[in-house]
C-alpha cells in the first residue's frame, strides 16, 4: 500500500489482522520492522518485486521492539541483502533470539503462556543499538528515534519532524486489536502513559501503526484520528486501573479473577493474548502507589 511515493506499508498476515512493515524507498531501502519469520518470503519480498525493487536493496531493518511478529523476519532479510539490523538495547536480546520473548512470558505468566517448544529462535545479530533522541538517515528523510517504553521496555517510535509523521510500531495500543483483550503492556503502566503523553506533545499529523488497533481498526491514521488514538490509549489504561481498584476495594481478588474481569469488558481473546500483562502492570502500579497490598496470594485494598 503506497502511503507516499517513498513510504509504503507492507501488510504481513497475522491470523486475521496484519503486522505492518514500512518500506522507506530511496536509493536503498530501509524497513521498519520485519514481520514473522515467514513474512519476507510470503509478503515483503513479493511486494518489493511488485513495485520494481529488489530485496537485495534493503540496507537496514529498524526493529521497533523485540516481538517475533516484528523481528522474526530479520534473519531472512539479512541473508538476502546483508542489511544491518538496528534495535533498542533493552529489546536487542529478543531480536537476536525471538524465542526468548515466549520463554520470558512463560516465566512471568506460566498460567497464561505455556513454555515454548524451542528455546532458540532464528534471530539476527543487532548491528546498531538505538538510543533516545538519536537521529537516523532513512534515505529520503531523517527521523528521530524516540524511546517509548510500555508495550515493551525497548519499544521505540520514529518521528519525521519535517512531515510530522510518526511511526509507532506497537507503542500505541489503543484498546488493543481483535486478537487481544485490551492493550498489551509488558512494561510499566507509568512508562506507557508517559510515552503516550510525549507522543501527544509532538502533535503529529500522521501516525503509522503496525496493527489495526481498536476502536479505529486501521493502521494509518491522519488528522484528528491521531490525537484521538493517543487519548484513547491513555483513557483505556485509566479505565482498567479504576476497574481493578474498584474490584479489589469491594473484596479481595486474585490474579485470575482480575484477568477475567478485564476479558469480560474487552472481549475474549486468544489464549496467547490474554490481558495478564496489563493486569500485572496495573497491579504493580497500584501497589507502588500504596493503594493495594497482597495477602495470601490475593490483592486487598489498603485501608
Amino acid at each position: 500500500m503506497k502511503i507516499t511515493e517513498d513510504v509504503h506499508l507492507i501488510e504481513c498476515p497475522l491470523e486475521n489482522i496484519f503486522t505492518g512493515v514500512y518500506a522507506i524507498l530511496g536509493k536503498r531501502i530501509v524497513l521498519l520492522d520485519a514481520g514473522l519469520s515467514t513474512s519476507p518470503e510470503n509478503a515483503i519480498f513479493p511486494y518489493l518485486s511488485g513495485i520494481g525493487r529488489d530485496p537485495s536493496e534493503i540496507s537496514m531493518v529498524i526493529v521497533t521492539h523485540g516481538h517475533d511478529d516484528h523481528c522474526g523476519g530479520t534473519a531472512a532479510i539479512k541473508r538476502a541483502s546483508g542489511a544491518r539490523i538496528a534495535a533498542h538495547a533493552s529489546d536487542a536480546a529478543y531480536v537476536e533470539n525471538p524465542a526468548r520473548v515466549w520463554l520470558d512470558l512463560h516465566r512471568r505468566y506460566p498460567r497464561y503462556h505455556p513454555k515454548p517448544d524451542v528455546e532458540e529462535g532464528n534471530g539476527a545479530k543487532v548491528d546498531l543499538l538505538l538510543r533516545d533522541s538519536m537521529r537516523i538517515d532513512l534515505g529520503p528523510f531523517e527521523a528521530e528515534i524516540l524511546h517509548t517504553p510500555g508495550h515493551t521496555d525497548g519499544s521505540i517510535c520514529l518521528y519525521v519532524e519535517k512531515r510530522r509523521m510518526l511511526f509507532t510500531g506497537d507503542s500505541v495500543q489503543g484498546r488493543g486489536t481483535v486478537l487481544q483483550s485490551g492493550p498489551l503492556v509488558y512494561g510499566d503502566v507509568e512508562d506507557y502513559l508517559s510515552s503516550m503523553k510525549r507522543l501527544k506533545s509532538l502533535e503529529p499529523k500522521e501516525m503509522l501503526l503496525d496493527h489495526q488497533y481498536l476502536p479505529l481498526n486501521k493502521a494509518v491514521l491522519t488528522g484528528d484520528e491521531v490525537l484521538r488514538m493517543l487519548d484513547l490509549s491513555i483513557k483505556c489504561i485509566e479505565e482498567i486501573s479504576e476497574m481493578i481498584l474498584k474490584s479489589i476495594k469491594s473484596c479481595s481478588m486474585d490474579m485470575d479473577q482480575l484477568v477475567e474481569e478485564v476479558k469480560a469488558v474487552y472481549g475474549v481473546s486468544t489464549a496467547s493474548m490474554t490481558p495478564c500483562s496489563v493486569v500485572d502492570a496495573t497491579i504493580r502500579s497500584l501497589r507502588r502507589r500504596g493503594l493495594i497490598k497482597v495477602h495470601e496470594g490475593r490483592w486487598m485494598r489498603v485501608r
